[in-house]
């Protein structure tokens, strides 16, 4: 009998106003939200949408909703991906985002500010999505 492999688990990212804040007062350019708004809601309603432990279960794989879910967490890699290049994380950027993960091998809870942070722990999980 195989393994399953168990993903990392996070809290969940308030995207919108996250970037609500940094777009209309850090960067002062409050015309500009309105254009980028529905991003970040979509951007976050993926995120928070995934429930690791439901999606890791074995019966899941063969159900072809599974395809479904590997779409969403490739398109919230290639969002994160885009917004890695277009703003700076951490103290001198977007100084409220916060990626909080509990590492599946450890227990531990690990938090970053940077936005690379989440895109490992996402590619990771999308490794071990595939894997199982």
């Amino acid at each position: 009998m195989f393994k399953a492999f168990k993903p990392n688990k996070a809290k969940q990212i308030d995207y919108v106003s996250i970037f609500r804040e940094h777009i209309c007062v850090d960067l002062k350019r409050p015309q500009d939200w309105q254009k980028v708004e529905p991003t970040f809601h979509r951007m976050a309603g993926l995120r928070n949408n995934f429930v690791w432990d439901d999606i890791t279960r074995s019966e899941m794989f063969n159900n072809p909703q599974m395809r479904v879910v590997q779409d969403n967490v490739e398109e919230y890699i290639r969002y994160c991906i885009f917004l890695s290049t277009k703003f700076k994380f951490g103290k001198q950027g977007v100084g409220k985002f916060n990626s909080d993960w509990m590492m599946a091998w450890s227990e531990t809870k690990v938090q970053s500010d940077q936005m690379v942070f989440e895109i490992i722990n996402m590619l990771y999980n999308y490794t071990i999505l595939n894997f199982n």
